[in-house]
């Protein structure tokens, strides 16, 4: 793989992650003292990535450095689907993780979910994300029936 194919394999990664936050442009730009603009010439892969930017978007994604830099993860694009599949599950479920219904709780579950789901190679995401909800289901009936 190139380096331009790269990047611009990277700048998707960046954009999904800030998705996956709940994040606008501009809220991310806010949070790492960027220019909304820059921030957005990133995602689209028309600016370069330098180590520096990298540094801070990792800081405010509160995601580890090495995660955006894992070439595995460049190597099978995340599902567009996916995301979804994995907001749609924190809806159903996530009053039992979350008890004060905090948005910002819930949009931290659903980005830490998808970026270990997007680490996995696309063809055994699907296998873990329902491993995940079969294993969900099991605790919280063993966990009723245990209180009954």
């Amino acid at each position: 793989m190139n380096l331009k194919e790269n990047s611009k394999l990277m700048s998707r990664k960046l954009r999904e992650l800030r998705k996956s936050r709940g994040l606008t442009v501009d809220t991310l730009a806010a949070k790492m003292g960027e220019n909304s603009q820059k921030v957005g010439r990133v995602e689209r892969g028309t600016r370069n990535l330098t180590i520096d930017y990298l540094v801070k978007v990792s800081n405010a994604l509160e995601t580890p450095l090495s995660s955006l830099l894992d070439q595995e993860k460049n190597e099978s694009p995340v599902p567009s689907d996916l995301l979804g599949m994995i907001v749609l599950w924190a809806e159903e479920n996530c009053k039992v993780f979350i008890k004060d219904h905090d948005p910002k709780k819930k949009a931290y579950m659903i980005s830490k979910i998808f970026e270990i789901v997007s680490c996995i190679p696309s063809s055994h995401q699907e296998i873990f994300l329902t491993s995940l909800l079969e294993g969900y289901h099991f605790l919280s009936n063993l966990c009723k029936n245990d209180k009954a």
